[in-house]
């Protein structure tokens, strides 16, 4: 950098955020806005449940004919939660741990 130039490293917004953070809210609202007008398409249901298998153990979560979505943040991983089966479909990770 240049003497006398000015570096923020973590800068804040006025409401007390991290930017970062901020940006991360953001996303989460525009991946909403897409996505939402789905939840009650079958074929995008199908998609969520069947594009790749469900495993918790050994047994495979089949689609429920009634599926109850949610958005749900799991940390800071932000995506649908299926209340019925509770399985996450992470849409959008803050941070892949």
């Amino acid at each position: 950098m240049a003497p006398g130039s000015a570096y923020m490293a973590n800068p804040v917004m006025s409401s007390g955020h991290s930017t970062i953070v901020t940006m991360f809210g953001l996303r989460c609202e525009k991946e909403i806005e897409r996505l939402d007008p789905q939840l009650d398409d079958p074929t995008f249901i199908h998609s969520l449940y069947n594009d790749q298998p469900i495993f918790v153990g050994d047994t495979q979560i089949v689609r429920p004919r009634k599926p109850k979505f949610a958005w749900h943040f799991d940390d800071l991983k932000f995506g649908i939660l299926d209340r019925q089966t509770k399985v996450f479909f992470c849409l959008f990770p803050f941070f892949a741990r």
